[in-house]
């Protein structure tokens, strides 16, 4: 009871110590994070099912923590060493999170580096509710494949909403396929707009030929090898003359060959040339199709409509709040998941230092009863009596925020060392008592 009870006195202690600080219990938490860390179990009873709660939230926060570095690290490639500009990239991350784009803070970050190096941070609200609601699968796809068809059509592709409203009409019923179908324009656009044709045409033409070719490289490939012949050889030497559409240049070839005339005597000798007329005369009736959907969905705006969609279905509203409140979860204590990760540097060096302390090598903390005597938490407290070394050797260019963090890491870890001392006690006691019966029954006598 009273091991109990000095446990409960500390947390409270820590609370108060907290509340100072922060405005809040944030430090109640730590604690209870690095006491149940560092203590010893079962020493205090029911009081350490708090301290497991406390410490696995901590340690979720932290993983997530260390899962999310890879999408968030390179970030600083765009900030080019402005720290404000890194913080309003991390923010704007945060802020699709928290929209639920993305099942990790890592992979919004990923999404985050693609909108902001193709300059699309304009419509970054737009393409986190695209993915939150999963009306486009993969808006990282969308982002570079959009980005990569403006580079190659240019302004008559009318920015990234037009582009992408186009995009969702040549995917038609298979949103999955828009990045295939972006990576299939876009290597066709160059000739394609050298042509005369229009980012519609482009798009449908490339969408079945990357469809029935089972492969959007090559399906723009030979959409791209197409309209080079039709303006090369086509138009020199081939017999067809310019015309305002990619259908009526179809038409012309399809009458050219009904007099006798071969593809390839019209197209030119390239291969591929040839092969890709052959996929689209066969997908005719679809790229008309596709055209229109086109067509229908830039006159829609089906960019910012299907952004929009989730509102009226239940099952949408339902999902998307679900992974919401999970992010704002995940997001509101992400304060103790730092706090987890430093306490966890701060342990391990703790025991680099205790262990050049032992003698012929010896793990003190896998040693029997080592760590409940009061020499090992002596030296602990020892080492934990500031945090100025950590700092300079972990984070001595740190933000004061960040270097605030640290102390108030050191703060918890020392009282916790405090009730460890306690609970060593404690326990210690119920050791040499446990001792002390066991030797008297061996004896035959009382205690």
């Amino acid at each position: 009871n009273r091991a109990v009870a000095n446990a409960k006195t500390q947390l409270t202690a820590a609370g108060q110590a907290g509340k100072q600080a922060f405005g809040s219990s944030a430090l109640a938490s730590v604690s209870s994070y690095l006491t149940g860390m560092l203590s010893l179990a079962g020493v205090v009873g029911g009081i350490f099912k708090t301290f497991r709660d406390a410490m696995a939230l901590s340690e979720e926060m932290a993983a997530k923590q260390r899962e999310s570095m890879p999408g968030i690290g390179p970030l600083a490639q765009l900030a080019m060493g402005d720290k404000n500009r890194m913080r309003e990239l991390i923010k704007s991350t945060r802020e699709s999170y928290a929209q639920g784009a993305g099942l990790t803070l890592g992979e919004a970050g990923k999404m985050q580096f693609e909108i902001a190096s193709a300059n699309f941070e304009k419509y970054r609200r737009e393409i986190a509710e695209l993915k939150a609601t999963s009306a486009v699968p993969d808006p990282i796809g969308l982002v570079v494949g959009a980005a990569a068809l403006e580079t190659n059509i240019g302004p008559k592709a009318g920015g990234f909403p037009r582009i992408t409203s186009m995009l969702m009409g040549a995917a038609g019923k298979s949103p999955g396929e828009i990045p295939n179908i972006a990576l299939a324009s876009a290597e066709a656009a160059g000739t394609g707009v050298f042509l005369g044709l229009s980012p519609q045409e482009i798009m449908a033409a490339s969408a079945v030929a990357a469809k029935a070719s089972g492969s959007p490289e090559d399906g723009g490939m030979l959409m791209k090898n197409l309209f080079e012949g039709i303006e090369g050889a086509g138009l020199q030497k081939g017999g067809l003359t310019k015309r305002a559409t990619l259908t009526e240049y179809m038409e012309d070839i399809a009458a050219l060959e009904a007099t006798g005339k071969r593809d390839y005597e019209i197209l030119g000798n390239d291969l591929r040339t040839y092969m890709g007329y052959r996929k689209l005369k066969a997908g005719l009736d679809i790229y008309k199709q596709t055209l229109g959907e086109i067509d229908s969905a830039v006159e829609t705006d089906m960019f910012h409509s299907t952004a929009e969609m989730w509102k009226v279905s239940p099952e949408m509203i339902g999902a998307r709040a679900e992974r919401q409140s999970q992010a704002g979860k995940e997001l509101a204590f992400d304060r103790e998941g730092t706090f987890a990760n430093l306490a966890k540097a701060v342990r391990n060096d703790l025991m680099v230092n205790m262990q050049q302390r032992q003698d012929e090598g010896e793990y003190f903390w896998k040693t029997p009863l080592r760590p409940v005597t009061e020499d090992a938490i002596n030296a602990a407290e020892q080492w934990l009596n500031g945090p100025e070394a950590f700092v300079a050797k972990r984070g001595g260019q740190a933000s004061a925020e960040t270097q605030e963090m640290i102390r108030l890491t050191y703060e918890a870890l020392r009282e916790s060392a405090e009730f460890n001392r306690e609970s060593a006690a404690v326990l210690n006691n119920a050791i040499e008592g446990h001792v002390k019966r066991q030797r008297a029954a061996v004896a035959g006598q009382p205690e």
